[in-house]
This record gives C-alpha cells, sequence and structure tokens, in this order.
C-alpha cells in the first residue's frame, strides 16, 4: 500500500510515484473502435478503478492500442482533481518522448494535435487560452542522427539533416496550414536527443544555410520563430548543452540568441548567454499576436498584413 504520509516525509513529494503502462491487443476489427471512442472508454475504465490506483501510488497510465501491422497508438492518462484524465497533447506519443518535445511550456495554450505521417515530425495547432485570437502552429522535431557513412564529417551531416528536417517540417505544416488558414507566428522547436561532435561554430553554418535558403518559405508560412537543441561533445567527452533561438517577427532582420544549458544548485535549468555582448533571456512564453495582424488575417475581405508582402 502507498502511503503518502511516510513517502511525503522520506521524499519530500507528495506525489505518487509510480507508473503503470498497458499494451490492449486488437485481433479482430469488430472490437475496434473510433479514436474518441476508445479515448472515453479507457478513462470510464481507470475511474471506475481510482480506489485501487490510489492506494498502489500510481500517478500515470499510458495505454497502447496494438493493431496487428500497424504503429501502435497511445493513451496517458494521469490522476487529475481526483478523476483521471486524458493528457490530449501527447496522444500518440511516448510519454518520455512528450518530455523531449517539451509540451510543458506550451501550457498557456490549448493544444490540438495535427496528424502528419513522419513520426519525427509533431505539429499542434495552439489557441491561447487567455487570448482566443492567438492563433499560430507549433512544430516540433526530434532528430536521432545516425550511423555515419563513408567520409562525411559530423559537421557535414548537420547541416544536411538540418536542411532535409527543414524540408520536410514546411511541407508538412503547408499541408496543415490548409484547415486553418488564420494562423500566424508558428514556432519551430527542433531537439537533436544525441550528443553531436561539432563545435559552435559548426552550428551558426548550419543555422546560417537553412535561414538562407528557407528565409521566404518560413515567412511565407508565417514562422517567425525557431529554437534548436544540440548537446556538443569535444574531443575529451565533455558535453555542452546549447540552445540558438532565431526570431524574424518583422521579416526584414532575423535575430540570433545563442545560450548554454547550466543546471543550477537545486537542479533547475538556466540559460547563459554565449558571446560577449549577450542577449536577454528567451520569454517564458511566445509574444503575443500583433493585434492588427490579428484583424487583417482573420478579416471577411481576405485582407493581409502590410508587413506579410515582402517587396
Amino acid at each position: 500500500m502507498f502511503d503518502v504520509d511516510e513517502f511525503t516525509q522520506r521524499y519530500g513529494n507528495n506525489q505518487p510515484p509510480n507508473v503503470m503502462n498497458l499494451a490492449l491487443r486488437i485481433f479482430d476489427k469488430t472490437d475496434d473502435v473510433a479514436e474518441e471512442t476508445r479515448a472515453e472508454q479507457l478513462a470510464k475504465f481507470l475511474n471506475d478503478r481510482n480506489g485501487v490506483l490510489a492506494k498502489r501510488g500510481v500517478r500515470r497510465v499510458t495505454i497502447l492500442i496494438c493493431r496487428r501491422g500497424q504503429y501502435p497508438m497511445y493513451f496517458t492518462l494521469r490522476n487529475s482533481g481526483g478523476s483521471w484524465v486524458e493528457r490530449q497533447a501527447i496522444r500518440n506519443i511516448q510519454p518520455a518522448l512528450a518530455f523531449q518535445l517539451e509540451l510543458g511550456r506550451l501550457f498557456h495554450y490549448k493544444l490540438t494535435p495535427c496528424s502528419v505521417e513522419t513520426k519525427q515530425i509533431h505539429i499542434y495547432h495552439a489557441i491561447a487560452r487567455e487570448n482566443q485570437l492567438d492563433n499560430r502552429f507549433f512544430i516540433r522535431a526530434l532528430i536521432r542522427p545516425g550511423r555515419l557513412r563513408g567520409s562525411m564529417s559530423t559537421a557535414e551531416y548537420l547541416v544536411s539533416e538540418t536542411d532535409r528536417l527543414v524540408t520536410s517540417v514546411l511541407d508538412a505544416l503547408e499541408a496543415v496550414s490548409a484547415q486553418h488558414r488564420n494562423t500566424d507566428v508558428n514556432h519551430i522547436f527542433m531537439n537533436f536527443v544525441y550528443n553531436l561532435g561539432v563545435s559552435y561554430e559548426d552550428v551558426l553554418t548550419a543555422i546560417a544555410g537553412f535561414i538562407e535558403r528557407h528565409e521566404k518559405r518560413l515567412w511565407r508560412l508565417h514562422v517567425t520563430g525557431s529554437e534548436i537543441r544540440i548537446a556538443l561533445e569535444d574531443s575529451e567527452g565533455n558535453v555542452t548543452p546549447i540552445r540558438c533561438i532565431i526570431e524574424n517577427v518583422s521579416g526584414f532582420v532575423v535575430n540570433f540568441h545563442g545560450y548554454q544549458e547550466i543546471t543550477a544548485d537545486k537542479g533547475t535549468t538556466i540559460l547563459k548567454s554565449i558571446g560577449e555582448k549577450g542577449a536577454s533571456p528567451p520569454p517564458a512564453r511566445p509574444p503575443a499576436v500583433p493585434n492588427q495582424r490579428v484583424v487583417a488575417t482573420q478579416a471577411l475581405s481576405g485582407a493581409s498584413y502590410r508587413y506579410h508582402l515582402c517587396l
């Protein structure tokens, strides 16, 4: 049995520590149901057994729906306010993978996952909770560097892979944008999962290259901000996680900021500016959409915001 008082006294945290993973195999098509119906059934199933799960200290349940010849479907539910509720933002995503996507930073928005063919790319249509006119896309992409073959260096791979991924991201964004034409100030986040043996200068070269090649298309799809996270590894095995933030809100001036991730004493992560002048820390939440841009893009006459026209 899970004793809350004992656990709190020992670890200083009253959150249940246990996680449960279940796999449901479906062989007969007659047993299959629609995705939303399945989510309702699973929530009811767990809520009917809430007492047992609480006694065992279970805080999260992930259920895999396995069909023959198909990629498993993931449903993740958490106990919130005494009832089990699905985390729709990470449906069809492994919970550990969702941590790498850093979806927790988007709590100011109501997220709706968009279906894309590539499992490497995750697109979310977001509407701000405080301003319903704030309508945008958040694109998350995870890069798992493969084994290099031939004479290609790691720096060359970084340039090639970044260019290929940006092309795939923009193709997917263009497909889903047809369903939500009023989105603006879209954002791309790319996370290199494994360490790369490259230097900071190699990263800058790769970023400059993909900005030059994709600048017009990024602006046409209303992508005004990008963030890249890479863990650099030197010849001695020292790892330095960095974040590169690129912004182009006006369409004319590209701002770049480089940060190094540093772990503080209490385990929290802070960002230290890279460079002589330094830069202001990145905002905790994306900037609000300018009112003029919202009015223009959502006008019934089909008007366009003037800064969208790059002459």
